[in-house]
């Protein structure tokens, strides 16, 4: 597999999409750098592996999401993080109706599961 071409505007846009922000500034805020780092990384396509690898890791990121737009953009790990917080949400909610309703809930549920 050939992988594309390195571009630091790509990985930006994508670090954009993650810590929904719009500007270089607030990049450099998150990314804890400062803001002249980000433009002369911008300017000279200039791609910051020890800050990028370091951020991955701290939120659980797939690296090859980040650098090369390969996969999903977290972790399994992340994910399964995200689905037991959600599980948690949801078994709150169904816990505190009448059992006919959750019997109704359950029902519904697994309709929407693909077969």
């Amino acid at each position: 597999m050939t992988r594309k071409k390195l571009d630091f505007v790509h990985i930006r846009m994508r670090l954009y999409e993650f810590l929904d922000v719009k500007t270089d500034k607030d990049l450099a805020n998150k990314l804890n750098v400062n803001p002249e780092n980000v433009s002369r990384w911008r300017k000279r396509n200039t791609i910051p592996y020890d800050v990028l690898t370091e951020f991955c890791h701290k939120h659980d990121i797939n690296y090859f999401w980040l650098i090369y737009g390969e996969g999903d953009m977290l972790n399994d790990k992340a994910e399964i993080k995200r689905l037991k917080k959600e599980n948690t949400f949801m078994e709150g909610k169904v816990s505190n109706l009448k059992v006919e309703d959750k019997k109704m809930v359950i029902g519904m549920i697994e309709r929407l599961q693909p077969e």
